[in-house]
Protein backbone atom coordinates (compact mmCIF):
# COMPACT_ATOMS: atom_id res chain seq x y z
CA UNK A 1 0.00 0.00 0.00
CA UNK A 2 1.19 3.43 -0.82
CA UNK A 3 0.29 6.59 0.82
CA UNK A 4 0.70 10.01 -0.51
CA UNK A 5 0.35 13.00 2.47
CA UNK A 6 0.61 16.03 -0.71
CA UNK A 7 2.99 17.62 1.82
CA UNK A 8 4.82 19.42 -0.77
CA UNK A 9 1.63 20.08 -2.76
CA UNK A 10 0.47 24.29 -2.59
CA UNK A 11 -2.43 25.15 -0.64
CA UNK A 12 -2.74 21.73 1.20
CA UNK A 13 -2.33 22.59 4.96
CA UNK A 14 0.00 20.40 6.59
CA UNK A 15 0.05 20.10 10.66
CA UNK A 16 0.18 18.21 13.36
CA UNK A 17 -2.61 17.90 16.56
CA UNK A 18 -0.32 17.20 19.34
CA UNK A 19 -1.30 14.41 21.55
CA UNK A 20 -3.93 16.26 24.31
CA UNK A 21 -3.83 19.43 21.83
CA UNK A 22 -5.55 21.57 19.07
CA UNK A 23 -5.17 22.34 15.76
CA UNK A 24 -7.58 24.22 13.91
CA UNK A 25 -8.09 26.54 10.62
CA UNK A 26 -10.57 28.90 10.02
CA UNK A 27 -11.90 29.86 6.38
CA UNK A 28 -13.77 33.01 5.40
CA UNK A 29 -14.45 36.21 7.70
CA UNK A 30 -13.63 35.56 11.61
CA UNK A 31 -15.27 36.43 13.03
CA UNK A 32 -18.51 36.87 11.48
CA UNK A 33 -20.50 40.21 11.74
CA UNK A 34 -22.86 40.12 14.52
CA UNK A 35 -25.29 41.90 12.68
CA UNK A 36 -26.14 39.31 10.17
CA UNK A 37 -27.97 36.53 12.70
CA UNK A 38 -25.33 34.37 10.81
CA UNK A 39 -22.76 31.63 12.95
CA UNK A 40 -20.35 29.62 11.99
CA UNK A 41 -19.95 26.30 11.42
CA UNK A 42 -17.58 23.57 12.66
CA UNK A 43 -16.15 20.39 11.69
CA UNK A 44 -13.98 18.75 14.48
CA UNK A 45 -12.55 15.66 13.94
CA UNK A 46 -11.51 13.77 17.21
CA UNK A 47 -8.82 10.96 18.16
CA UNK A 48 -9.96 9.56 21.54
CA UNK A 49 -7.80 6.28 20.57
CA UNK A 50 -3.58 5.95 21.97
CA UNK A 51 -2.90 5.88 18.06
CA UNK A 52 -1.80 8.40 16.06
CA UNK A 53 -3.50 8.35 12.52
CA UNK A 54 -3.08 10.57 8.88
CA UNK A 55 -5.82 12.41 8.18
CA UNK A 56 -7.15 14.44 5.07
CA UNK A 57 -9.90 17.07 5.49
CA UNK A 58 -11.64 18.50 2.18
CA UNK A 59 -14.40 21.46 2.25
CA UNK A 60 -15.72 21.97 -1.18
CA UNK A 61 -18.10 24.68 -1.88
CA UNK A 62 -19.96 24.22 -5.29
CA UNK A 63 -17.10 21.15 -6.18
CA UNK A 64 -14.46 23.84 -5.73
CA UNK A 65 -12.06 22.62 -3.06
CA UNK A 66 -11.92 25.52 -0.48
CA UNK A 67 -9.58 23.81 1.88
CA UNK A 68 -7.72 20.71 1.76
CA UNK A 69 -5.53 19.82 5.18
CA UNK A 70 -3.47 16.58 5.82
CA UNK A 71 -3.03 16.25 9.34
CA UNK A 72 -0.89 14.35 11.84
CA UNK A 73 -3.38 13.76 14.10
CA UNK A 74 -1.78 12.20 17.72
CA UNK A 75 -3.52 10.23 20.77
CA UNK A 76 -6.78 12.55 22.46
CA UNK A 77 -5.86 14.92 20.34
CA UNK A 78 -8.48 17.46 17.76
CA UNK A 79 -8.83 19.10 14.78
CA UNK A 80 -11.42 21.98 13.91
CA UNK A 81 -12.20 23.18 10.95
CA UNK A 82 -14.11 26.70 11.40
CA UNK A 83 -16.56 27.46 8.11
CA UNK A 84 -17.38 31.23 8.89
CA UNK A 85 -19.48 32.09 5.54
CA UNK A 86 -22.44 30.67 4.66
CA UNK A 87 -22.94 28.05 2.18
CA UNK A 88 -23.23 24.59 0.84
CA UNK A 89 -20.05 22.66 1.29
CA UNK A 90 -19.10 19.08 1.20
CA UNK A 91 -16.99 18.21 4.19
CA UNK A 92 -14.72 14.84 3.47
CA UNK A 93 -12.63 13.61 5.87
CA UNK A 94 -10.38 10.20 5.53
CA UNK A 95 -7.89 8.13 7.79
CA UNK A 96 -4.54 7.40 5.09
CA UNK A 97 -3.48 4.31 6.87
CA UNK A 98 -6.62 2.47 6.38
CA UNK A 99 -8.44 4.32 4.03
CA UNK A 100 -11.85 5.16 6.03
CA UNK A 101 -13.79 7.98 4.43
CA UNK A 102 -16.68 9.64 5.65
CA UNK A 103 -18.95 12.71 4.27
CA UNK A 104 -21.46 15.40 5.53
CA UNK A 105 -23.13 18.09 3.73
CA UNK A 106 -23.43 21.50 5.18
CA UNK A 107 -26.46 23.76 4.11
CA UNK A 108 -27.33 27.47 4.93
CA UNK A 109 -29.15 26.64 7.06
CA UNK A 110 -27.08 24.96 9.58
CA UNK A 111 -25.63 28.87 9.63
CA UNK A 112 -29.06 29.86 11.08
CA UNK A 113 -28.53 27.96 14.18
CA UNK A 114 -27.10 28.85 18.06
CA UNK A 115 -24.60 25.74 17.13
CA UNK A 116 -23.83 23.86 13.90
CA UNK A 117 -21.14 21.19 14.23
CA UNK A 118 -20.13 18.30 12.41
CA UNK A 119 -18.25 15.58 14.77
CA UNK A 120 -16.20 13.18 13.25
CA UNK A 121 -14.43 10.41 15.60
CA UNK A 122 -11.73 8.34 14.86
CA UNK A 123 -11.89 4.37 16.75
CA UNK A 124 -8.88 2.74 17.91
CA UNK A 125 -8.56 0.53 14.60
CA UNK A 126 -9.05 3.65 12.28
CA UNK A 127 -12.53 3.99 11.37
CA UNK A 128 -13.87 7.03 10.92
CA UNK A 129 -17.89 7.97 11.91
CA UNK A 130 -19.46 11.79 11.36
CA UNK A 131 -22.82 13.21 12.19
CA UNK A 132 -24.05 16.65 11.56
CA UNK A 133 -25.75 18.32 14.41
CA UNK A 134 -27.47 22.09 14.60
CA UNK A 135 -29.37 23.77 17.25
CA UNK A 136 -31.71 26.79 17.80
CA UNK A 137 -35.18 27.23 18.21
CA UNK A 138 -36.40 28.72 15.27
CA UNK A 139 -33.53 27.19 13.61
CA UNK A 140 -33.53 26.88 9.50
CA UNK A 141 -33.96 22.81 9.16
CA UNK A 142 -33.11 23.03 5.46
CA UNK A 143 -30.65 20.50 6.14
CA UNK A 144 -29.73 17.12 4.56
CA UNK A 145 -30.73 13.71 5.82
CA UNK A 146 -28.08 13.26 7.69
CA UNK A 147 -28.58 16.34 9.79
CA UNK A 148 -30.28 16.42 13.07
CA UNK A 149 -31.88 19.39 14.60
CA UNK A 150 -32.80 19.54 17.84
CA UNK A 151 -34.17 22.46 20.59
Amino acid sequence: MSISTRMACPGVVTETAPADGLASHTLGDDPIPADTGKHSHTLMLRNPSDETWTTRILVENESIVQFDGVYTVEPESTVLIILSESGTYSLWMSVLETEAIETEQVTPGNFDCNESLTRAEINAVGELTANTVSTLMACNTETNSTNESSQ
